[in-house]
């Protein structure tokens, strides 16, 4: 059977810019060796983000992020971007 070995590294960081507003980043880097002709892809990507908290409990949070993939096969490539929108809750 075929398969691969992937390698990953992530590193993500936050910080409490004030009472209410969490700034975060996150940065990662992801390589598989394909096994029996699947072909090797390494992917870098990163996203920057804000959470503003009305109170203790909720929050409005927003990041934007970026993914590249590169591989040797030309249909295996890819370049994103994605944006996301949300409420986020906690007790």
């Amino acid at each position: 059977s075929s398969g691969s070995i992937v390698y990953t590294a992530d590193f993500t960081a936050d910080y409490q810019a004030r009472a209410n507003l969490t700034l975060n980043s996150a940065v990662n880097l992801e390589h598989s060796d394909g096994f029996r002709g699947l072909t090797d892809q390494t992917s870098v990507g990163g996203q920057i983000g804000a959470t503003y908290w009305f109170n203790r409990f909720a929050g409005l949070t927003g990041r934007l992020g970026y993914d590249q993939t590169f591989s040797d096969d030309e249909t295996q490539r890819s370049e994103e971007w994605s944006a996301f929108l949300g409420l986020r809750l906690q007790r």
